[in-house]
């Protein structure tokens, strides 16, 4: 494992495909900056600050928060990681964010390495949300998606708009697909031998 290698990662998935674990594992193991837009989000809503009055709005109907918020959320962060390397978990949500992201750490002389993507079915996704909730836990404190309603809502429209996000990074070379179906400690043995490739 080449720990010492810098890298710039997107991770894709739906939510309950396991690329938020596998993030924090690989962010950890390599010593990078995970950047999680969900987890910024909520903490910008709990904290109820300016940006998350704006977010709110979005989340409480159960919609992606518009592109131009989450670029102002996650640009700082990007920047601040730029000399470690940085996991980016949860954007781009659209071909507009992707674009935008990628012009942003074009400017700096940066730029996207490897883009996984984390691929479930989605009966399996939604069979592991119905066993979550059948066991009375959430995915993850402070959830949205932990509404049943607004997870499926939130669901299809992942599916709609990942088609053209992965042809997008698919067309620049950078986008590789992982199976998520196996145990956690597999699909981290596939992430390490893609990101010891490049």
């Amino acid at each position: 494992m080449i720990k010492n290698k810098k890298f710039n990662l997107v991770f894709i998935g739906a939510s309950g495909s396991g690329k938020g674990t596998q993030a924090k594992i690989i962010a950890k193991d390599y010593q990078m900056v995970h950047v999680s837009s969900g987890d910024i989000l909520r903490q910008e809503v709990a904290k109820k600050t300016q940006m998350g009055k704006k977010m709110s709005q979005y989340l409480v109907k159960g919609q992606w928060v518009s592109d131009e918020i989450i670029c102002e959320m996650i640009f700082p962060r990007l920047e601040k990681a730029s000399s470690q390397g940085f996991i980016l978990d949860g954007s781009p949500r659209t071909v507009v964010q992707a674009g935008l992201i990628d012009d942003y750490l074009k400017k700096r002389g940066l730029r996207i390495d490897l883009v996984i993507l984390i691929k479930v079915r989605p009966e399996v996704v939604l069979a592991r949300r119905e066993k979550v909730v059948a066991d009375g836990k959430k995915f993850q404190t402070g959830r949205n998606d932990d509404n049943p309603e607004i997870f499926k809502k939130r669901f299809k429209s992942y599916m709609k708009t990942i088609k053209p996000i992965l042809k997008y990074y698919r067309k620049k070379g950078v986008l590789v697909e992982i199976d998520g179906e196996r145990p956690v400690e597999d699909i981290y043995k596939d992430i390490v031998c893609k990101l010891e490739k490049i």
